[in-house]
């Protein structure tokens, strides 16, 4: 079952500048202009990749902020609809793949990022500066660098919660806001204690296969977990399949990323009288979605967001956490419908 419920947007929400595509792009003369981004911005250092991705790179970011951190993005598509996606705890942005199969279908419409976290994939894992408000200005300032003034922006779980401190910190540069299973932090707000307990187990277990095996559950309804796919094969096998697959490629988190991502959750907070700000001092769209079988983030929390932010949309899935992979299409669907809720002026 899903519950949705839709309400009228007034998206009288100013756009500054033209946004630049980097790359190449010269059949598209507004795409190619240049907005002046100065020489003192993060350094890059990037190269060209598979077809389906646009462009990869390292990007420095928190010059000002103690030590240097370079980020792993990937671009893909070139169109005019920016987007940051932003993974959530000790997550690869390997993770956005269901996102990057649907929206890869419309390169000329839209631009996607994905990036690694701080302490996370294949970007640096500094020894401190962990929380959501560093997280959020890291990703202001790799959309310094890609020349984007505003952006679609879109975060899930822990992402969510640095979505959510981008766009109160900072909302002239958000054209619209997708928080997905996450929270405004603060007291009575704390994760579902088993769940983490379970999720912080799994990394003391070194054989892959039986990690997933304590992971699935506590991300995916049991429901989901028992389907087959469309080979036959019980979904959750196939899961570890990838998993195993996916973790094989990577190193595992550093403790000083496991402790910076625990800090991160679990200082998060926004307070009501910023979320009353975000939604009351600006007319950005809003899509609220959650999982009603959630043991990472309490499915309440959502509701508390709804009804302070009033979005525009509000799904609550039949679901576990990670709701991109369970419902998928509908997911997909929801994001593309809040960003066509943004009107430039």
């Amino acid at each position: 079952m899903i519950e949705q419920r839709e309400q009228e947007e007034n998206n009288n929400f100013d756009k500054d500048v033209v946004v630049v595509v980097e790359g190449d792009n010269s059949n598209n003369e507004e795409d190619n202009k240049d907005i002046g981004i100065g020489s003192g911005g993060p350094h890059i250092d990037e190269k060209a990749n598979e077809s389906h991705i646009f462009k990869e790179g390292h990007c420095e970011v928190s010059h000002n902020r103690g030590s240097v951190v370079k980020l792993y993005y990937q671009l893909h598509g070139r169109g005019n609809t920016k987007v940051l996606m932003i993974m959530g705890f000790l997550t690869s942005c390997e993770a956005w793949k269901h996102q990057l199969e649907y929206f890869n279908q419309f390169p000329e419409q839209y631009q996607i990022c994905i990036f690694d976290n701080r302490g996370i994939g294949k970007s640096d894992t500094p020894n401190y500066n962990y929380s959501s408000n560093h997280m959020a200005r890291d990703g202001l300032e790799l959309m310094d660098h890609l020349g984007w003034q505003q952006a679609h922006i879109v975060g899930v779980s822990m992402g969510g919660m640095i979505a959510l401190e981008l766009a109160t910190s900072a909302h002239a540069r958000v054209s619209t806001l997708s928080l997905c299973v996450t929270h405004a932090g603060g007291f009575g707000r704390i994760p579902p204690i088993l769940g983490m307990l379970k999720m912080l187990r799994s990394f003391t277990i070194k054989d892959h296969r039986e990690r997933g095996r304590v992971l699935m559950p506590i991300l995916y309804s049991e429901n989901y977990l028992k389907k087959l796919d469309e080979n036959g094969q019980p979904i959750l096998e196939s899961l570890l399949d990838s998993y195993v697959e996916d973790v094989s490629k990577m190193t595992l988190p550093k403790p000083a990323a496991v402790a910076g991502h625990i800090k991160t959750v679990t200082t998060h907070h926004i307070t009501d009288s910023r979320l009353r700000e975000l939604k009351e001092k600006t007319n950005i769209p809003i899509l609220v979605m959650c999982g009603d079988i959630d043991h990472l983030v309490r499915t309440s929390n959502s509701f508390l967001l709804r009804d302070i932010l009033s979005p525009a949309e509000f799904i609550q899935f039949d679901s576990g956490h990670c709701i991109n992979v369970e419902h998928k299409q509908e997911f997909n669907e929801a994001l593309a419908r809040n960003f066509k809720r943004y009107t430039p002026q």
